[in-house]
């Protein structure tokens, strides 16, 4: 036993000292090792000094022994560990000084990247309508009834009760070989992309890949990442404080379009999107092995350039190809496919080229990005 002075009461607390990881246990307390200040023996009994001004007074050697054996070794611990590192090369220390720097600045990329988890659902669809509003003053639009079908179908068939958003297919009147998606569920596909396909399931696959980049919410960690910390921050909170909704300013919205225009995803956004996409078109009874053909025939006809806007922001079509043909091997295309889409199948030739003569770009007022 032994005697326990708490620093407020002048009567001592009768106490059974014990050892834990922590630190020295004395009753209902646990003392952190780092608050233990020493021993000091008096006749025969040994003060143990705590730093808040308590006092535990034992009269048991073996214990006090132990006690200092212990605090011997933690002290020992930290003095080896200085003078280790004290007695490194500076270079040395300089460079694992850089390493843990690195490490942390790691740690900080890794954490800001996951702040788009705090913007809500309906920032996407806020930021969607308004570059959607600004991009459709200056695209012709291609509202034929087959394709209006086509694209009506498209979205019931790729989309699931589980998505976050709901998904608007538009064709754009334009020979670009492209297709993009709006963060909140719209998704544009050009003309000339139309045209180069051979199927419908090719285009189907384009967009299942583009649902995919919505549902994902890349657009708005692209955002995040080519913006910045404040424009997430402003995402995060300013739908719901006046003032603080940077899109509301002309300049925020032409940076926002341009970016979303001509957005690289990064490798792994795209290989999310093409496994994602993939999962769909099998769930919806769709041949997934159309999008890496059309890839490939887009790259061997034409190359990787600007004007073909969708395979130059996008992995090698031959990479692609292959990580298709990999997952299929595991998950092969469905035996018969969904009849859903057999009308366009028969006519698709027809169908792909139905857009009337677009606007005649020379009248157009400049876009604003």
């Amino acid at each position: 036993m032994a005697d326990l002075f708490d620093g407020v009461s002048s009567d001592p607390i009768s106490v059974e000292p014990s050892f834990s990881d922590e630190g020295l246990v004395a009753g209902e307390r646990t003392v952190p090792w780092s608050q233990i200040q020493g021993i000091q023996k008096v006749a025969d009994q040994h003060r143990i000094q705590f730093a808040d001004g308590g006092v535990l007074v034992v009269r048991d050697d073996a214990f006090a022994k132990e006690l200092e054996k212990r605090l011997h070794e933690r002290r020992s611990g930290f003095r080896l560990w200085s003078h280790r590192w004290s007695s490194l090369a500076l270079w040395k220390q300089v460079l694992f000084g850089a390493l843990a720097g690195a490490a942390f600045a790691g740690l900080v990329y890794a954490a800001f990247l996951q702040v788009y988890r705090l913007v809500p659902d309906r920032y996407d669809r806020h930021i969607g309508d308004k570059v959607d509003a600004q991009a459709m003053e200056f695209f012709d639009t291609c509202a034929t009834p087959e394709l209006v079908d086509f694209g009506r179908k498209a979205a019931g068939a790729l989309s699931s009760p589980q998505d976050r958003f709901r998904h608007r297919i538009v064709v754009i009147n334009d020979s670009m070989v492209n297709a993009f998606a709006l963060p909140g569920g719209n998704i544009y596909v050009f003309r000339g992309i139309l045209e180069a396909s051979e199927t419908p399931d090719e285009i189907l696959g384009v967009i299942a890949h583009e649902i995919a980049h919505v549902e994902k919410r890349h657009g708005v960690q692209q955002l995040g990442r080519t913006l910045g910390i404040a424009f997430l921050s402003s995402m995060v909170i300013g739908a719901d404080v006046e003032g603080l909704d940077m899109t509301d300013k002309l300049e925020t919205l032409s940076e926002i379009g341009s970016t979303l225009l001509v957005l690289k995803y990064s490798r792994g956004f795209e290989r999310e999107a093409d496994l994602e996409g993939l999962r769909r078109l099998h769930q919806a009874r769709i041949p997934a092995l159309g999008l890496g053909r059309l890839l490939v025939r887009i790259e061997t006809r034409h190359g990787v350039d600007s004007s073909f806007a969708w395979l130059s922001t996008h992995p090698k079509a031959f990479e692609r190809l292959r990580r298709y043909e990999r997952e299929l091997a595991k998950t092969p295309d469905p035996p018969r496919p969904d009849p859903e889409f057999d009308t366009e199948r028969a006519d698709w030739a027809r169908i792909k080229r139905s857009c009337p003569e677009p606007r005649d770009w020379k009248k157009r007022i400049k876009l604003p990005w």
